[in-house]
């Protein structure tokens, strides 16, 4: 019998069809069993990280996020008092800013004059109200409204960024002027529990801009420790409020919702690239390059997705135990970034050709996590010198001299030696001419020798304090422009 036709024709083309459906049979094979490898490496993903973190999900965040009554919101005591004045910052110039000179430095009283004292000065007494409120991390709806995912992330009413409390900058570095430092102390206390009612826990943003604000009263404080001598009492209520921030670990929050956030946005980018199109006609290499690995996308998106969980929970329970590690990691991920710069010129493109189809979507993540663990590293470098600082000043205050190491600072004025989140070592205390510096080494790993110049071009990260006699000498001066 046989099966072949006798036209040669016919049978060339019979082998044709042939060997197009093996060719299809085989791809289809093979896209089923990577599909499934794939599809196995996500499951133990998921698995694992049930185990790991049960609530993982963007929707059981979102459902776990607590209600909190206007009476107990402390973003309604803000917009309460922010409300009932009409002195804005911009009223204030740029002395509610920033430091306007190097320091030691200070300017004339008349800088600060307002036609509208009285008002600024009512709006200042309930302002520091807020350090005697009793409920102090005050979890809200602000910036983003989360529980509107479903219709996409909102913007709010728009005064997320307008409340921000600059008038007690404005006016602690004020009260230094009018030999009130103790004031001016409080006026940072009160800033820094300013940001605390303003932050919605878990979201990068706010948590982005409340450690803008922590860092501005560094800034701030160690301007009016330069030309002032708060007294012991004040200076360790603001030295406990800092230890209170420092031991938040908001940033655990932070990286869960990213996470939770990334896998929804890789779920819906995979069903997108399973609804492609046809064929759009003429297009780039680039553009056809895309388009066939949007075609492919599907087969390894379970991949894809597995693998940003698991390096996202590897530096979650990073930073959540504080390691030493999360260096090592930010160095990684920033060797990776620079490989991808110097193959393409640019990280923020949609497509590299070079990037495999498992890891499409989730290699770029790593630019704005990388920005996260440099600054939260900056942030505690940059709290822990003013915190170890005020520490310094207590005890000068107390023994008429700086100390002379971290022993005789610790367990009395610190709990316990300060150490530097950029290097495995203590914080360095170093003397000079002027007062004493305390200093990290800042990112470069290299104690540059925390000068004045150094401080200056942030090779190292510090906060210097002044010999009392340096602050008395100094007398008013015209104000620079910042």
């Amino acid at each position: 019998m046989r099966i072949l036709p006798r036209n040669r024709w016919l049978r060339r083309g019979f082998y044709v069809l042939l060997l197009i459906l093996l060719s299809a049979g085989s791809l289809f094979g093979y896209g089923y069993f990577m599909y499934c490898q794939s599809r196995a490496y996500e499951d133990r993903m998921l698995a694992e990280l049930k185990q790991v973190d049960p609530d993982w999900t963007l929707e059981q965040i979102v459902a776990n996020f607590p209600e909190v009554p206007d009476v107990k919101n402390g973003s309604k005591k803000i917009e309460s008092i922010f409300y009932n004045f009409s002195v804005t910052s911009e009223d204030l110039g740029h002395y509610a800013v920033a430091s306007s000179s190097a320091l030691p430095y200070r300017v004339k009283i008349e800088e600060f004059k307002l036609e509208s004292e009285k008002e600024i000065e009512e709006e200042l007494i309930q302002l520091r109200k807020l350090v005697n409120s009793p409920q102090r991390k005050t979890p809200i709806l602000w910036g983003y409204n989360i529980r509107s995912y479903g219709k996409g992330f909102q913007s709010s009413d728009g005064t997320f960024l307008s409340l921000e409390p600059s008038r007690l900058i404005w006016d602690a570095r004020r009260q230094t002027l009018l030999n009130a430092p103790d004031l001016s102390i409080e006026d940072l206390r009160a800033f820094l529990i300013g940001p605390q009612f303003l932050s919605t826990e878990g979201l990068s943003t706010n948590l982005f801009v409340t450690r803008v604000w922590e860092l501005r009263s560094v800034v701030a404080l160690e301007e009016v420790l330069s030309c002032s001598l708060p007294s012991s009492e004040v200076v360790a209520k603001l030295q406990i409020e800092m230890e209170r921030i420092l031991e938040q670990n908001p940033l655990v929050d932070c990286l869960r919702f990213e996470r939770a956030e990334k896998f929804k946005q890789m779920q819906q980018k995979s069903e997108e690239c399973g609804q492609v199109g046809q064929w759009p006609g003429n297009l780039s290499k680039q553009e056809l390059r895309k388009y066939l690995m949007q075609l492919r996308y599907p087969i390894y998106a379970p991949a894809d997705r597995a693998s940003m969980l698991e390096e996202m929970t590897k530096l979650i329970e990073q930073v959540k135990s504080n390691s030493p590690q999360v260096r090592a990691s930010l160095t990684e991920m920033e060797k990776q970034m620079e490989k991808i710069r110097t193959r393409h010129g640019m990280f923020d493109v949609d497509f590299f050709p070079d990037i495999p189809a498992s890891k499409w979507l989730s290699h770029d993540w790593m630019p704005p996590h990388c920005a996260m663990l440099r600054h939260d590293l900056n942030w505690k470098a940059n709290l822990r010198c003013a915190i170890t600082a005020l520490a310094a000043e207590r005890y000068r205050q107390s023994k008429n001299r700086w100390p002379e190491n971290w022993e005789e600072l610790v367990p009395e004025y610190l709990q316990e030696v300060p150490e530097d989140p950029w290097s495995d070592k203590p914080l360095r205390m170093r003397k000079t001419e002027e007062g004493l510096t305390i200093y990290s080494v800042g990112a470069n790993g290299v104690d540059d020798g925390g000068l004045p110049e150094v401080l200056k071009t942030k090779l190292d990260i510090g906060f210097r304090l002044f010999n009392p006699e340096k602050r008395k000498s100094l007398t008013e001066e015209k104000p620079q422009k910042p």
